[in-house]
């Protein structure tokens, strides 16, 4: 842009969950730039190309400005208040006739802390409901859970600043350099400083060419190649043994788990030469300062949770966790995944990931919300679009979340959109959700609004609002406060920091973050009081339950099976220069003329008479797709990869089948396909 600026806002960027602090230029108003921040312990003056220059969605005459209601099949302008009290008459209609069970919300891993944490507040203070959820159950949830069960907190143990420290990284279904770019550099440091990298993918992704070994696996088999390279480590005696005893428990019958499988045979259901593995775990085993990094390809698995566990045991094992350089730092997807979760929207715990069945924590909300609080475990996202399509789930309230698009077997979910009574969504654009509102509500983009963001490593960063709201939007969580304040929850915040602190004040891991305190580059919980300095990484003084766990896992071939009809493997994922629905990425220059392909292996496009640029119909047991293809030489003959931006090729028609067998989050990564050739 030219000319000079008004002024420069310092802000976070909302791109992904590594959290790069970032500068908002302004003038008349307007965001005319967006530039880097030199002093960012994350960023370090970097930013990635959405980043630096994905901002022009904030001006977008595409943006909604005013609240809409459908009325007749078509939706009309209203004003605030018709919209909010026409929303809080029919929830407490639905309320009183059917119970806060018969109704669900979908929080925002794109929103703030404080929106996350009012909405939440509204759910169950004012609808009495713990039908909650957010976008973590598609990504985040297995990785939270193995790290909940192995070590006693739901998340990363460990630092991007602390990788200038390691001396062996393992990637594990991460394809940094694209999904997490700034994340990427940090890990190339490492390498530049004589770290030695490992990557587990089934494709060959750019950060292979940093890596000593690539682990090229075939989908579906991450446990079944760690257990592999435990079971090296073991061998080799590189565990941990003082460590083991004094620290965990659960090892000897992981130990005889992982020796029951050999390493040929892991070899024929993996595809990866068992020297190669071997290779692999004597690099990682003979370090004391290894890090694991791992990625949605790990989670996103009908038996990701066991994976994520897996790799949990690998660390253990080796007595890497609790010291600089080590541990295991999960890259999240959504910039907020981390801080959505953390804000209790799920349907098992409140903030601070305390029990919904404990009843001394729900008298700690209670008492200060002047509301009781169900006690009964709620359903997750994917059990509240089943209970829609049965009809028992009368009302969702859906924000920041596009699941017509976004989740796995969306030809059900939306069957289950359509059968709702009532369904509000909240948002910037229009989406494919939207159309099955009966009410919008609009929304102020990050720019607008004030409040902070929690990223992948657990640094809570503040958000700082640069311009005046578009039209006639609201910060999320003003609107849940007007709404909860119609129907009976009062609160009556100035701010965003005033949410955060009550948030705090009833949670032992935030109790001592406020917004005043954040600064420049944040505090990673846990800070237990206002002179704590926050936690670099965890478990330095021990673990919460006195000892971290060792959880045995089998290797389970996947469900759903290759065959004949359905001959190749579709794994899924995301492009540099989009992010997630892409309803914002499309609506910037950054992303013109990058259009959804299927990549394919070579020999696979010759099989089937196909080049590049051809159409093809690629075809699940759910649902199919028309894409072009493109030759790719980053995959195996017998895979092909495809990412879920696009709306006109909606690639989540072909994901479902089985979920994960603890969290329910879909299998994106393993999806038997057929693919034919449309035309000449």
């Amino acid at each position: 842009y030219r000319g000079k600026a008004d002024k420069r806002v310092k802000s976070t960027c909302t791109y992904c969950a590594t959290g790069c602090s970032i500068y908002f230029d302004v003038r008349d108003n307007k965001v005319m730039g967006v530039t880097t921040d030199e002093l960012d312990p994350v960023g370090r003056g970097n930013l990635c190309v959405k980043g630096r220059f994905g901002f022009s969605f904030i001006h977008h005459p595409d943006r909604i400005k005013k609240p809409l209601i459908k009325t007749n099949g078509k939706f009309r302008e209203a004003n605030w208040d018709e919209a909010l009290d026409m929303v809080a008459n029919k929830f407490l209609e639905i309320k009183k006739k059917y119970g806060g069970e018969a109704i669900g919300g979908i929080g925002s891993a794109r929103a703030t802390n404080e929106d996350n944490y009012m909405f939440q507040r509204m759910m169950r203070g004012a609808l009495g409901t713990n039908n909650l959820d957010n976008c973590a159950r598609l990504c985040h949830t297995p990785a939270a859970y193995a790290l909940k069960t192995t070590f006693g907190i739901s998340a990363s143990t460990s630092s991007l600043l602390d990788l200038k420290y390691t001396d062996v990284m393992l990637i594990v279904g991460s394809n940094t350099t694209e999904a997490h770019p700034i994340s990427s550099l940090h890990i190339k440091w490492a390498v530049a400083r004589g770290a030695k990298l490992i990557v587990v993918d089934p494709r060959r992704i750019p950060i292979v060419d940093e890596a000593e070994i690539h682990l090229q696996l075939k989908p579906g088999s991450n446990t079944a190649v760690l257990n592999g390279m435990l079971r090296v480590v073991i061998e080799e005696d590189l565990i941990d043994e003082d460590f083991i005893t004094s620290c965990t428990t659960g090892w000897e019958e992981t130990k005889k788990t992982v020796m029951s499988m050999s390493l040929k045979e892991i070899e024929e259901v993996s595809g990866v030469p068992a020297d190669l593995i071997r290779e692999a775990a004597l690099l990682y085993g003979n370090s004391r300062a290894g890090m694991v990094i791992s990625g949605l390809g790990i989670d996103e698995h009908e038996y990701g949770t066991e994976g994520m566990l897996a790799l949990n045991n690998l660390a253990l094992a080796t007595g890497n966790i609790g010291r600089p350089g080590s541990g295991v730092l999960c890259l999240r997807g959504q910039n907020n995944v981390q801080g959505s979760c953390d804000m209790g929207c799920l349907p098992d715990v409140l903030p601070g990931y305390q029990p919904i069945t404990d009843e001394h924590v729900r008298r700690s909300f209670s008492e200060l919300w002047g509301s009781s609080i169900p006690d009964w475990v709620g359903k997750k996202s994917t059990q509240m679009m089943e209970a829609a399509r049965r009809g028992e789930l009368k009302a969702l309230y859906i924000w920041g979340e596009d699941p017509a698009q976004t989740h796995g077997d969306i030809h059900n979910i939306r069957a289950a959109l359509e059968h709702v009574e009532f369904l509000v969504y909240q948002d910037m654009f229009h989406t494919e959700t939207s159309a099955f509102a009966d009410v919008i509500l609009p929304v102020t983009s990050f720019a607008e609004k004030n409040g902070t963001y929690t990223n992948t490593e657990r640094r809570v960063r503040l958000l700082r609002k640069a311009i005046d709201p578009v039209g006639d939007t609201k910060p999320d969580w003003l609107i849940f406060q007007e709404l909860s304040n119609r129907m009976g929850l009062r609160s009556e915040f100035k701010s965003s920091s005033e949410v955060y602190d009550e948030m705090a004040s009833l949670t032992p891991h935030f109790k001592g973050i406020s917004h005043s305190r954040l600064g420049f580059k944040g505090i990673q919980w846990p800070c237990p009081d206002r002179f704590h300095p926050g936690t670099e990484y965890l478990y330095a003084e021990g673990f919460p339950k006195g000892k971290a766990s060792f959880v045995p896992v089998e290797y389970h071939e996947p469900t759903e099976k290759v065959t004949e009809e359905y001959p190749f493997i579709l794994t899924t994922g995301r492009r540099l220069y989009h992010f997630n629905n892409s309803a914002q990425t499309r609506r910037t220059s950054t992303a013109t003329g990058k259009i959804e392909m299927l990549d394919m292996n070579i020999e696979d496009m010759k099989k089937l008479n196909l080049k590049n640029g051809d159409k093809v119909k690629i075809s699940s047991r759910r649902g199919s797709a028309i894409i072009k293809v493109n030759e790719s030489p980053s995959l195996k003959e017998g895979i092909v990869f495809a990412s879920f931006h696009d709306s006109d090729v909606l690639i989540n028609e072909l994901i479902g089948g089985a979920r994960d067998t603890l969290t329910d989050t879909y299998s994106y990564k393993f999806t038997a396909v057929n693919i034919e050739k449309i035309g000449e």
